[in-house]
Formats: C-alpha cells, sequence, structure tokens
C-alpha cells in the first residue's frame, strides 16, 4: 500500500486531499496494483499510511464502495471487487451463469419462504385478489463467496398448494412447477432499471448503503396467460454483465 500512498499530494485548492486519495486508489484498482479480491488494510492502518484523518479517509473510500470498485463486508473488512460475473439470459428469461466455470463457483441460498397475503401491489403484478394468499420465496445467489444478486419471487397459492414440499428437496423452483403442472412455462415480460442500495439491500449483498443497482422485475406465466410468477431482483451495477442471447 505504501507505493500506492507515497508522494506529495497537489494543493488543496488543485483538487481536496481526500479526491487525491481516492484518484490514487481508483489507479490501483483499474491497474491491477490491487488485486481483485485483496483484502486492504484496516482504516486506522489506512490513514496514517496515506497520512490523513480517518475522515478524510473514509470520504474516498465511500465513494469508492459506491461506485462498486471496493467492497465492504460486514465483519470482514474492505476488498477490492472482483471482476464482472457475466451471466448470459436467454430466450425464456432464465440467468444462467455464461461460463462453466462460473456454474462451478455459483452458491445459492433460500434465505426465507413463507405463505401469506400479499401487499397491494404484488396482488396487482399477479392479477390476484387482495384476500388471496401467496408464497414468498427470498434467494441470495453467491460467486466465489461473494453476493451478487438477491430476489424476492412470488407464487400465487392457489397454483402451487404444495410449494414448500416441492421446494425443499433441491430448493429448485423448476420442481416446484413441475410439480404442480406448470413446466410448461414462458418469461412474457422483463424490466430492467436503475437503483441504489437501501441499508437492507447494501446488508444482504454486503455493499454500501447507495450503491447503484440494476433492478429487475419479471413476469413468468402459465400456457394459459396466468401470470404465476413475479421476480424483483437486484444486481451490483458494477459487479455483473448481463448478456442477452437467443437460445
Amino acid at each position: 500500500m505504501h507505493p500506492i500512498a507515497q508522494g506529495a499530494y497537489a494543493p488543496r485548492r488543485t483538487r481536496p486531499i481526500w479526491l487525491q486519495i481516492y484518484d490514487r486508489l481508483l489507479h490501483a484498482c483499474e491497474t491491477g496494483a490491487l488485486s481483485p479480491g485483496q483484502r486492504l488494510p484496516g482504516e486506522i492502518s489506512l490513514a496514517r499510511t496515506f497520512d490523513v484523518s480517518r475522515v478524510t479517509l473514509r470520504r474516498a473510500l465511500r465513494r469508492l464502495q459506491q461506485e462498486g470498485h471496493l467492497q465492504a463486508r460486514k465483519g470482514a473488512g474492505v476488498y477490492v471487487r472482483q471482476p464482472l460475473t457475466r451471466w448470459q439470459v436467454d430466450d425464456s428469461g432464465q440467468q444462467l451463469p455464461a461460463r462453466t466455470a462460473d456454474a462451478r463457483a455459483m452458491e445459492t441460498r433460500t434465505l426465507s419462504l413463507a405463505k401469506g397475503p400479499p401487499d397491494a401491489a404484488t396482488a396487482e403484478h399477479l392479477e390476484i385478489a387482495p384476500d388471496a394468499k401467496v408464497w414468498h420465496l427470498t434467494r441470495l445467489r453467491l460467486h466465489k463467496g461473494v453476493p451478487i444478486y438477491l430476489s424476492d419471487k412470488f407464487f400465487p397459492a392457489d397454483i402451487f398448494d404444495r410449494f414448500d414440499a416441492a421446494y425443499a428437496p433441491a430448493q429448485s423452483v423448476q420442481d416446484v412447477f413441475a410439480a404442480h403442472g406448470q413446466a410448461d412455462w414462458q418469461r412474457t415480460e422483463t424490466r430492467i432499471s436503475g437503483a441504489f442500495a437501501t441499508a437492507e439491500t447494501a446488508a444482504a449483498l454486503e455493499l454500501s448503503p447507495s450503491t447503484p443497482l440494476i433492478a429487475v422485475e419479471a413476469y413468468n406465466t402459465a400456457r394459459n396467460g396466468r401470470r404465476i410468477e413475479l421476480t424483483q431482483g437486484i444486481w451490483p451495477l458494477t459487479g455483473v454483465e448481463l448478456v442477452f442471447q437467443r437460445s
């Protein structure tokens, strides 16, 4: 870290010191002087190395985290962000790792699964009555141990009355569809927009609050035209590359 920090700062009137630290760290991330996945020294040590206060250093780190160059992991420290994870999205809307190596490095964690009443927006999205029941599934996907995708999925409970039992063995939504005679589904709409990480989503994705995100809202539909799944997912903007290809 000392080679990155060494050298006199330009006058403050030219560029604030915290931005000069930001410049040096950004250049180190882009040139490989700081390697992807590398853990940075602690805040106190870094402040001493750059000969600045912790407040000044923290401003530089916060901007790099918000832009996705650095990642703060709760209880573990600050790391240089891994390279983009490339995902291929096929005609059905399925999101699959674009390389076999990525597939082997992927992990999916089920955070929660519960049945209950939908909120008004979910009922409208699924085109069901406000007093109907839905299954709500929250999952987190990780690449090489780093969270990259957080999703909330909603399914009409009158169609998937045995969702929990069908999902439990392999943690597979496709198994649930097959068990309820809905294997012949199709993706009918996908909307992509930008967002910023809230305190809750930042904690789940191990990001700093206000980090830019890619937000996805998608619908899967049964053969008869009824919506059977609503997915609302978020990706770190600088963490993934989505590639849409015809299968």
